[in-house]
């Protein structure tokens, strides 16, 4: 847990904290691997970003000054051998994301992707250490050192709202065209197989993804969705200060404000 554009950032399992750290200079991104492993970046001394990649126990494994930018995104694979991160610059007048992946063990890079004037709005390693670029305009999957797989190509889409399965494939929820009530809901595999659509007659508010379902909220309903089929299981009524929610099993869990309610559906289409 990190407080981006704060000083503090803290470790935790399930049942206990393991550290907690505050720094004098602030956080722009952290993210966690499957081992505990934790990469963060914050605002450098001498150099426009610093990036960190520190164990379980507080041993870092990994520190980087990084020039050719400021960084806003950063990712690591399941066993933390890998780190990904984006630097933001301008040249001439435009912005330019550099997607970055690094082996941790020597620091050495060992890709780079430049994309021009798109906001870069989340990195995921996926299977096979490929790694999801979720943009603002735009989705590619990075496959290998100079090679990736253009899902959606740069203007085509507007990301609305994204996330992951448990498997690290992607959920994604974006606009074909500016000031369209429908949108589309894709399930991506790390492949950049588009696997199922789903044409929404409404913005969601937010969505979520567990096992084989994807939540949507709208303004004042909900629906579960089948992730394999795109079928519509559940659609109920909720109320319109409903912010998020999460389907886990029988139950959905929901969240206003500062508080959390679950709601438990009897039956399913």
């Amino acid at each position: 847990v990190y407080d981006r554009g704060g000083t503090r950032l803290r470790l935790d399992t399930l049942s206990d904290n393991l550290y907690e750290m505050h720094f004098d200079r602030s956080l722009t991104s952290a993210c966690v691997s499957n081992n505990g492993t934790v990469a963060y970046s914050v605002f450098g001394d001498s150099s426009k970003s610093k990036l960190v990649v520190m164990t379980k126990t507080e041993k870092k494994k990994a520190v980087l000054d990084i020039n050719d930018g400021y960084i806003t995104s950063v990712a690591l694979n399941s066993n933390a051998s890998k780190c990904a991160f984006v630097s933001v610059n301008s040249e001439n007048g435009k912005f330019v994301s550099t997607v970055h992946i690094i082996r941790v063990s020597d620091s050495e890079e060992i890709s780079k992707f430049e994309y021009s004037n798109s906001d870069i709005l989340d990195l995921k390693f996926c299977s096979n250490d490929r790694v999801f670029v979720v943009g603002k305009d735009f989705l590619s999957i990075l496959k290998s050192k100079d090679n990736q797989i253009e899902v959606f190509k740069k203007g085509s889409v507007s990301t609305l709202h994204y996330c992951y399965t448990n498997d690290n494939d992607l959920v994604i929820n974006y606009n074909e065209y500016s000031n369209s009530q429908s949108t589309k809901i894709a399930y991506i595999k790390a492949s950049g197989k588009i696997k199922t659509t789903i044409t929404t007659e409404a913005t969601p508010k937010y969505i979520s993804t567990n096992s084989n379902r994807i939540t949507a909220l709208y303004s004042n309903n909900f629906c579960v969705y089948s992730l394999t089929n795109g079928k519509v299981k559940i659609n109920e009524l909720c109320d319109s200060n409903v912010e998020s929610i999460h389907t886990i099993s029988s139950k959905n869990y929901i969240q206003y404000g500062q508080y959390l309610d679950v709601v438990k559906i009897e039956s399913e289409r």
